[in-house]
């Protein structure tokens, strides 16, 4: 599953927890760089740069936001990859605590669970030292193909690499990723098939899992059909999970809300609005219609929604899960 949107709620409570804190040992400071995105965020890289660092037992690294889209940074030492839905007995589903919020201590030694929790916005940090030599891996929960390396070695031995070498290997990488994101969206774009019975536009939401690349748009941003006319929109990127949501005349719905607790921080649980399909298969000109979770991986989600537009006019629609990267679409239908 890809950014759960908890982050955001957080923010606008002033909840300060989703940063990891604390003193760091004695020991240099290295500089990570979690994820990239085109100016405009329609292009999203799930990437760390650099995705391989080394360092000396004693080190500290900061990794620091470079893009709009949440993260995290995660090392599970070798355990199972945590569920991203928490099914309650009262049929909400919650987001989990040990995702959204940081976990272990300010340092890691290469057990247990440690991480940064909901990274969300530029130059949002967590820092982690590491107190013993080994090979770590370490992840991001919400996007399968964000893997990165930290290589510890005793301490005092030599570096491999300065800081500014590393900074320009990553911008490197950086800049050939999102070369090859904005080749991605020029290629991407909705299809048409006519028939006696009307068209149907097939809009791809497109992703490279490879290049660890995806693209939050609907492929076409604007699509003109006419009344009678099928738009279907595809899943197609395995790093990520978007909807398709038409608001209506009412307020776009939250992905995530927040409950709160007498003591220690909310629990946090998908909106029932948005999990599941609404509206039924034809646009009628005004309502609510909703696609439900979109993910092509993990059941039950479905991989694509299809609706009929049986009214001229100019439909807004969004991924609720990525508001703030503007994935918004318009239809367009005329007579």
């Amino acid at each position: 599953m890809a950014r759960a949107g908890a982050i955001l709620i957080c923010v606008a409570l002033g909840i300060g927890v989703f940063v990891g804190l604390g003193n760091a040992a004695p020991g240099r400071t290295w500089h990570v760089t979690v994820g990239a995105d085109s100016a405009d965020h329609a292009v999203q890289v799930q990437d760390y740069y650099p995705r391989t660092i080394t360092v000396d037992a004693g080190d500290s690294i900061t990794f620091t936001m470079g893009a709009v889209s949440d993260h995290t940074v995660t090392f599970l030492s070798g355990a199972k990859r945590p569920a991203l839905a928490e099914p309650q007995q009262d049929g909400r589903v919650r987001f989990p605590s040990n995702v959204a919020f940081p976990q272990g201590g300010p340092s890691y030694d290469g057990a247990g669970l440690a991480s940064s929790g909901l990274l969300s916005g530029l130059g949002k940090s967590w820092t982690v030292t590491f107190t013993k030599p080994g090979r770590y891996t370490y992840q991001c929960l919400l996007h399968p193909a964000q893997i990165g390396t930290v290589v510890v070695q005793p301490a005092g031995t030599p570096y491999p690499m300065t800081q500014a070498q590393y900074d320009r290997l990553a911008r490197q990488a950086r800049a050939q990723a999102l070369a090859a994101g904005a080749q991605l969206r020029r290629a991407t774009r909705a299809t048409a098939v006519h028939s006696a019975g009307g068209t149907l536009y097939t809009a791809p939401m497109a992703g490279d899992f490879g290049r660890r690349l995806s693209l939050y748009r609907f492929g076409s941003d604007t699509l003109r059909v006419k009344v009678g006319d099928t738009v279907k929109w595809v899943m197609a990127d395995l790093n990520e999970i978007h909807t398709v949501t038409f608001a209506g005349t009412g307020p776009l719905p939250e992905f995530i809300v927040a409950a709160p607790q007498a003591q220690g921080p909310p629990n946090f649980y998908y909106n029932p609005k948005i999990l599941e399909p609404a509206g039924g298969a034809a646009h009628a000109g005004s309502g609510y219609y909703n696609s439900g979770i979109l993910f092509p991986v993990i059941p039950p989600g479905p991989t694509s929604y299809s609706l009929k537009f049986t009214q001229a006019g100019t439909f807004t629609y969004w991924c609720v899960v990525h508001v703030p990267e503007g994935m918004r679409g318009t239809i367009i239908v005329t007579q």
